[in-house]
């Protein structure tokens, strides 16, 4: 069935991998099972590598960088349009090339509070403090691009009249029970103090100096506030803020200024940070003196972004993906700290991750920033700020190499592997017009395709232009060490189906632990004749009699069979005579209609609606997912707590998987979890998790009420129509009408 798989599971590799023949561990991961390193730009070096955990019986999928500082290539900060802002990493990667540079490489950065944004550690960038406290640590980076990492030890000072005055925090919002913080323009977007309860403020003008470590600003002031609602800062004054609550000194200090009076405000660190120009917060020391921190972490695994500098001077920008079964499983702070030390890291610090771990770069193939990981949300989370690494913008057009890779390491014999090959100028960026000619020591190449043989070995492809050559090795694969039937994304071991139905199946082959890419043409399919038909694209058709065989697949020396059952029997006592029996039927038989047990009889209520909780899980179980890797997935609904625990993690996954939207109530954005869908709704649903590529909408002018078709579903009917899912009733659609179960039986059932 075309169910959008790469929309939801389907993972393209960016880069070539060189598969590792001889079985090396890592102590905190588990076995190396592909590695490769590429050249990014020159002190720049991006490793893809992969890891199975015998203990977890999972992989482990990580990307860094390690950075060598004062070549080419210098780390800066990014944030959006203010402090408190929050953008992806990709849109902050586009920020700087839009300005002329080439982003090199970008990581997300530090902790943020969920509710205003701002980050929790500091924020340096172009050498101005625009977010910090004495509190957490963080990594710095100096002009010359020597770095530094560890606790900065900020402190902010006030002066007035001789008398000194420590001030809690620079753009950090005014708490109760809190001290004096400062808050410039930079904090907000909307340029006010954001403040809703009462305090004290001073508002003043800037003067001279600027927040730099180790600067000094001279400041006077306008107005003395006792507020209880925001203040506005204009682009060349501060505040001086406190709550009611905080501490004595500072609603003394703060109230007995006086408008037109001068004071300073003054920023100093711990020595090694004077001269860093660009700094990033951390919540977590991960790797002090070479040793990896052991304990005092949250535990779990999970994706996870950090950073370390080693003994040289290099540092390592680092994410680890988690949270996707079968792709990676993520990792514990402790394990990332002792990972972070196997790697060499003398200092390293844990930045913010789940959800927000996302690592973008700009490979020698393309000539903007693309994303590299995977991020657990099914697409890039919006955070305060990342940490970028950034060169010259102006292609030299001076060819330096050859750049070639593929999209897999591994491949089943026959199967093919496409291949990118291009020549790269002395600025890392792709020429065009340099012809670049592609060999294989075995198998065909087609254009940028390249067609395994039928036996398995070592297959060496060789990209030419001029004096400069690139080589990758590919792995053929002719017996795997595993197959599995599939049917859509779900692993079969058996398979029941009513008498004249069709399933398309499709076989997961795994080698050294890794999926393999391949079609259901890679296999020889057989089924007992009299049981039905399959054919080379593994599509199964039942005869009309009703017995009991087996499918068979074949690669090689490798053979998977599981049994086939044709029964026309129902499990439900309710669906005798209806006419969606059969299939409501085929739905159980697949796990995705579990019915209703009441006594000890099954009911499948086939002319009941179907509410929008209950939709989601039959299309988490209809896809094949595991909706538990989309439990920690933030949603916009209000009302999530009115959906069951049953539910939860399935409206997760929809709502990550862009299948299931919400409405607007009263201001507020909500699932409507207990509502029965119309047929619209549910056309919409299954319209999205459709690849339309090549699909002639349908033209809906024979329903007499296609002009009741909502514009928002007008699309998705046109689409199900096309494919023979969608036929209508009586010359109508019904869009407004009710979504039965039988319906939606039929829908998934016949779905192509």
């Amino acid at each position: 069935m075309k169910r959008a798989v790469s929309l939801i599971l389907a993972l393209a590799l960016v880069l070539s991998l060189a598969p590792v023949t001889a079985q090396a561990a890592s102590p905190a991961y588990g076995n190396e099972v592909w590695l490769q390193d590429t050249v990014l730009h020159e002190g720049v070096t991006l490793s893809d590598n992969i890891y199975w955990s015998t203990y977890y019986s999972q992989l482990r999928h990580e990307y860094y960088m390690t950075y060598t500082p004062g070549q080419q290539v210098r780390a800066v900060t990014a944030y959006g349009a203010s402090v408190c802002d929050r953008i992806t990493a990709s849109t902050a990667a586009q920020t700087y090339e839009a300005m002329g540079y080439r982003v090199v490489g970008a990581i997300n950065g530090d902790f943020y509070d969920t509710a205003t944004g701002y980050p929790l550690g500091l924020l340096v960038s172009g050498g101005k403090i625009l977010s910090g406290s004495s509190n957490y640590y963080a990594v710095g980076f100096r002009a010359d691009g020597s770095a530094v990492m560890g606790s900065p030890n900020l402190k902010i000072t006030a002066t007035t009249r001789g008398q000194a005055l420590s001030l809690a925090a620079i753009n950090k919002p005014r708490v109760e029970n809190g001290g004096v913080t400062m808050l410039t323009y930079d904090f907000r977007t909307d340029h006010t103090t954001g403040a809703t309860t009462a305090g004290v403020s001073v508002l003043a003008t800037i003067l001279s100096g600027t927040a730099a470590i180790g600067g000094e600003m001279l400041l006077r002031v306008d107005q003395v506030v006792e507020d209880t609602s925001a203040l506005t800062i204009g682009e060349n004054q501060v505040v001086l803020t406190t709550s009611l609550t905080g501490y004595a000194q500072g609603l003394t200090t703060l109230r007995s200024m006086v408008p037109g009076e001068t004071f300073t405000v003054s920023f100093t660190a711990n020595p090694e940070w004077m001269g860093v120009t660009e700094a990033i917060g951390a919540m977590y020391l991960l790797v002090n003196n070479g040793t990896a921190i052991q304990g005092g972490f949250p535990s779990g695994n999970a994706p996870r972004t950090a950073i370390g500098l080693k003994a040289n001077g290099e540092a390592v920008l680092y994410t680890v993906d988690g949270r996707q079964s079968g792709y990676s499983m993520g990792s514990s702070m402790n394990v990332l700290a002792q990972r972070m030390a196997e790697l060499g890291c003398v200092t390293a610090i844990c930045l913010d991750g789940g959800g927000s771990t996302t690592m973008v770069s700009a490979t020698p193939d393309s000539s903007v920033s693309q994303l590299i990981n995977s991020p657990s949300d099914g697409s890039q989370r919006k955070v305060s700020n990342h940490l970028l690494l950034i060169a010259s913008g102006m292609p030299t057009n001076i060819p330096h190499h050859v750049y070639l890779s593929a999209s897999a390491p591994v491949v089943l014999a026959g199967h093919t592997v496409e291949l990118t090959a291009n020549v790269v100028d002395s600025a890392y960026f792709p020429m065009s017009g340099q012809p670049v000619t592609l060999t294989a020591s075995s198998g065909v190449i087609e254009g940028n395709t390249f067609i395994a043989p039928a036996q398995g070995g070592t297959v060496t492809i060789t990209a030419t232009s001029g004096g400069m050559s690139a080589t990758v090795n590919i792995l053929v694969i002719d017996s795997p060490d595993s197959m599995t039937i599939k049917r859509g994304n779900s692993a079969i071991s058996s398979l029941t189906m009513v008498p004249g139905s069709t399933a398309e199946l499709s076989v997961s082959v795994v080698y050294n632990h890794m999926e393999l890419e391949t079609t259901p043409a890679d296999f020889i399919w057989s089924v007992d004749p009299a049981l039905g038909t399959i054919d080379e694209n593994g599509v199964l058709r039942t005869s009309y009699t009703e017995g009991k065989g087996t499918i068979t697949v074949t690669k090689g020396t490798s053979t998977v069979t599981i049994p086939l059952t044709v029964d026309a029997d129902s499990p439900f006592v309710d669906t005798e005579g209806h006419w969606g029996s059969a299939y409501m039927a085929a739905l159980y038989h697949q796990g995705v209609l579990t019915g209703v047990t009441e006594g000890d009889q099954l009911y499948a209520y086939p002319d009941q609606g179907v509410t929008r909780k209950e939709f989601a899980v039959l299309l988490s179980r209809y896809i094949g997912i595991n909706t538990a890797d989309y439990a920690s997935v933030e949603v916009p609904f209000a009302d999530m707590d009115q959906v069951d625990t049953w539910a939860t993690d399935a409206v997760r996954a929809m709502y990550a998987l862009g299948i299931v939207g919400g409405s607007t109530v009263n201001g507020q954005q909500v699932f409507d979890p207990n509502s029965i869908l119309t047929r619209a709704q549910a056309v919409t649903m299954l319209g999205r998790m459709q690849n339309t590529e090549g699909i002639v909408p349908a033209d809906l002018s024979v329903f007499s009420d296609a002009a009741s078709v909502p514009s928002y579903a007008l699309e998705h009917f046109q689409t199900m129509v096309s494919l023979g899912v969608i036929s209508g009733n009586d010359g109508k659609l019904d869009p407004n009408g009710t979504m039965t179960r039988a319906a939606i039986c039929k829908i998934l059932a016949t779905m192509p």
